[in-house]
């Protein structure tokens, strides 16, 4: 009981939980401006962190062959590190989806609904016979689902609110910037994609063609995001637009990259800045009722802290790299 709590928390890999959560509550922020707390936030997040376990032990079995090459010595990986048994991963994947559902019904229905078509996703994203994550292009779009519109809409099942056309107008860039991000995954995983022959974008069609791609995205997304948040404040806009222009700028720096090491880098530089944006992106959204120089201000001293961050980073490009691989 004990060796699977720990697992639990080894599996649930902080970084990617956190941008969960990020994305949870920016759809609880789109229909609440947080004056009051409810206890099914809490419980919402509960099932939407259980339901994550659920789905790295599950790949992380599938593609433990792949990961030995990928993530060797990664302690996130305790099936690579010989921490833990194939049959000690099932057990905690099935103990986790049935608490991410228990937790989601406590919510309400809609949220148990939501909590089972994200459990659905992890399955027919790492086994057979779908096994969505060996398929080219199949592979990111049910990522971008599973990691943006389910706990996008967790948040509002959360806050008692219904979907409507400002929750796809807000989502729907969202979706595109993380597909872009999400195509620069297989950079990290290009030796041992390669090996076993997984069918990944990158290896399919080019280093060329998946930062054009992806890029494009990221440019789109741009846009329509901005588009969603037009009658906000120009200068917290601005301030949204500055951690656009460091991704376009690792972009290129990735494109022209000769080496793995810098191409990591640049991916793990720019994978910071966006969670700059997603940060700054839930504090507009939590303050917007609030005085312009309240908002102001603390869109100034989050993007004081990512711009040191930035550039702290570019002079010790190996902290990226290595959060990048975390």
């Amino acid at each position: 009981m004990i060796k699977h709590l720990r697992l639990y928390f080894v599996m649930l890999r902080y970084r990617v939980a956190l941008m969960l959560l990020i994305f949870m509550f920016i759809g609880v922020a789109m229909h609440n401006n947080f004056s009051t707390f409810s206890y099914k936030y809490l419980l919402a997040s509960l099932s939407l962190l259980s339901g994550y376990v659920a789905a790295t032990t599950v790949n992380d079995v599938a593609d433990r062959r792949i990961d030995k090459i990928n993530h060797p010595g990664n302690k996130g990986r305790p099936l690579v590190t010989g921490e833990a048994s194939s049959k000690e991963l099932y057990e905690l994947n099935v103990a986790a989806a049935l608490l991410s559902l228990l937790l989601a019904f406590l919510v309400n229905v809609t949220a148990l609904l939501v909590a089972v078509g994200s459990l659905v996703i992890c399955y027919i994203y790492s086994m057979s016979p779908f096994k969505l994550s060996h398929r080219t292009h199949w592979a990111h779009l049910i990522l971008t689902i599973a990691y943006v519109a389910v706990p996008y809409g967790m948040g509002v099942v959360a806050s008692g609110s219904s979907f409507g056309l400002s929750d796809a107008l807000m989502v729907a860039p969202l979706m595109l910037l993380f597909f872009g991000r999400i195509l620069m995954k297989d950079f990290r995983d290009r030796a041992g994609d390669s090996k076993y022959h997984k069918p990944t974008f990158l290896l399919v069609y080019g280093k060329n063609a998946t930062c054009i791609i992806g890029t494009l995205f990221v440019i789109i997304g741009n846009i329509l995001l901005f588009f969603a948040l037009r009658q906000e404040n120009f200068w917290v806009l601005l301030f949204l637009q500055a951690y656009f222009l460091s991704i376009y700028l690792m972009g290129f720096r990735l494109w022209r990259a000769e080496s793995y090491n810098l191409e990591q880098e640049s991916i793990g530089i720019g994978a910071k800045m966006g969670n700059g944006l997603l940060l700054s992106l839930l504090a507009l959204l939590m303050l917007r009722n609030q005085p312009v120089s309240s908002l102001i201000l603390v869109e100034g001293l989050i993007a004081i802290g990512f711009l040191a961050s930035f550039i702290l980073l570019l002079r010790n490009p190996e902290y990226a790299a290595g959060g990048y691989k975390g």
